[in-house]
């Protein structure tokens, strides 16, 4: 069996972080763009992911506005965010460091939804002063 390339384990590591789906060869079809995707139907998910993976072994990355401008514009068009997940790992760390880049405005709309769950989380245990028990123990369980 053949070793996998740190670049394409870079790539199962964000699928199965972001729980999204492999592309086609790494996303070198113009069909199925990307490194990993989110396939679910527009209607079941108002933040659909569309990850271009960049693997490096160096302590820099370049990322030039206009190729992050057009990887958003791509992801636009087909009704996603694009996003731009980096891996650094030089030969002297035992560990990589990992990074993603996002929009301003993306990730502004993901602190409100953040927000928005925590602040649903605080009124449903003022009225069930049961409810983060039940949810912890509901957590443990996975």
């Amino acid at each position: 069996m053949p070793k996998t390339l740190d670049w394409e384990q870079w790539e199962h590591d964000v699928q199965g972080a972001l729980g999204l789906d492999a592309t086609i060869c790494s996303g070198n079809k113009w069909n199925d763009i990307g490194d990993a995707t989110d396939n679910t139907p527009p209607s079941d998910n108002s933040f659909r992911l569309l990850v271009d993976c960049k693997f490096t072994k160096h302590m820099s990355y370049s990322v030039v506005g206009r190729a992050m401008r057009r990887w958003i514009n791509t992801g636009t068009e087909h009704g996603k965010r694009s996003i731009l997940a980096l891996r650094f790992w030089p030969y002297d760390q035992n560990s990589p460091d990992d990074f993603v880049v996002i929009g301003m405005d993306d990730f502004a709309e993901l602190l409100a939804k953040a927000k928005e769950a925590d602040l649903v989380k605080q009124v449903k245990a003022a009225v069930d002063p049961t409810y983060l028990e039940r949810e912890e123990y509901r957590r443990s369980w996975f």
